[in-house]
Parts: structure tokens; C-alpha cells; sequence
């Protein structure tokens, strides 16, 4: 069984928590009464983990070891054309998404957004804020949604505690996160590499 950040264990063993007690020998119904947390697992990192259930017959506990914890695919992300100073901050926001650590991505994608305000030049958050505002007004993203996600990017101090996100603003942040990027750093990188391969071509052919 894979366990992600936010498996829901109970609902995981409700179709198949009858089981042979290995105390009273009794197939029983088993209730679950212990289970590991995901910031426990992303930071030990064990082989195989167990649940501990509760047989209804005899009342003793009953371990089970079938679960196998993993860790969420790293999301595709260009890094390639943006500059230097964003690539590490970035992959810093990348691990944390991966790992479930949702605060910790939040509070990197603050930062990244500081940064490439900084590079944009003194009009650099107007036109990042409308480039996100105009990514979630075209996805239909709810107001409350639109306002945590742009209240991380362009709120936040640098000693504020990010709000706890759940898995799903937390990839709303990540894909206005990815736009916001791709529209002020790789779109205009990808469009000055075809200047270039253009001039080097009318050059060769002079």
C-alpha cells in the first residue's frame, strides 16, 4: 500500500480490517488505533512501516506491517533559462512539495517571488501580481483560493509563519508559481535564443 501525505489511514482499512486476531485467533473486525504521521515518515524515512489496530473480540493490539511509505514525483519544473539567482530556490521549493513539507514550500515560494520582484525592476511585482492574478481569473480559481495563494506570493514577510496548506492549495500554488515564472523569465528567454539563432542564421548566410 503507498502512503502519501495525505492518506486518510481509517478510510485506507475500512474495507479490509476484518483479519485472524493473533492473540484470540478470531477473525474480528479491527479498529485502528495508531498510525505514523507523514512529517514523522519524510524525516526517518523507514523501509516499511505498521499500523496498530484493536481486535472487538479480545481487545488486545494487533500490528500491521503492510504499508510502504513514498515520496510524491518531483513535479517537471523549467529551470533552464531562469536566472541563476531563482534555480536553487526553486529546487528548494521542488523538495519541499515532494516531501509533503506544504509550510515549507509556501514559505520558499515567498521568497522566490521576493527575488524575481528584485530582478524585474522597480515595476516587478505590479507585473508579477497581474501575471498570477490573470493566471487565476482564466482558471476559474475561487476568490478565497486566489487571495491565500497571492497572500503567500506577495504578502508575506520574511517572519510571517505560512499558513498550512493543504495538498490542494498547495498545487494551485505551484502551477501559478510555475506561470508566474514562465511568463516573466522563460518566455522571454526562449524568445531572445530564436533572435539570436535568427541573427546567426542571416549572418552565416550574408
Amino acid at each position: 500500500m503507498r502512503i502519501e501525505p495525505d492518506t486518510d489511514f481509517d478510510a485506507l482499512l475500512d474495507d479490509a480490517a476484518t483479519l485472524r486476531c493473533t492473540h484470540c485467533d478470531v477473525f474480528s473486525r479491527m479498529r485502528l488505533t495508531s498510525a505514523p504521521d507523514w512529517h514523522t515518515l519524510t524525516t526517518f524515512r523507514p523501509a516499511r512501516i505498521g499500523v496498530v489496530l484493536n481486535c472487538t473480540a479480545c481487545s488486545r493490539p494487533v500490528y500491521l506491517e503492510s504499508f510502504v511509505p513514498v515520496r510524491k514525483p518531483r513535479p517537471r519544473f523549467e529551470t533552464r533559462l531562469l536566472p541563476a539567482e531563482l534555480r536553487g530556490l526553486v529546487d528548494e521549493g521542488l523538495a519541499c512539495y515532494a516531501d509533503g513539507h506544504l509550510q515549507a514550500f509556501a514559505l520558499v515560494a515567498n521568497r522566490i517571488t521576493t527575488l524575481a520582484t528584485g530582478l524585474k525592476g522597480p515595476n516587478g511585482k505590479l507585473e508579477l501580481f497581474n501575471t498570477v492574478t490573470a493566471a487565476a481569473e482564466s482558471a476559474d480559481i475561487d476568490a478565497p483560493m486566489r487571495r491565500l495563494c497571492r497572500d503567500i506570493l506577495f504578502s508575506m514577510a520574511a517572519s510571517d509563519e505560512p499558513p498550512e496548506l493543504s495538498p490542494a492549495p498547495a498545487a494551485v500554488l505551484l502551477e501559478l508559481l510555475r506561470d508566474m515564472l514562465h511568463q516573466a523569465f522563460i518566455r522571454p528567454g526562449r524568445l531572445r535564443e530564436a533572435l539570436r539563432r535568427g541573427d546567426a542564421t542571416a549572418t552565416n548566410s550574408a
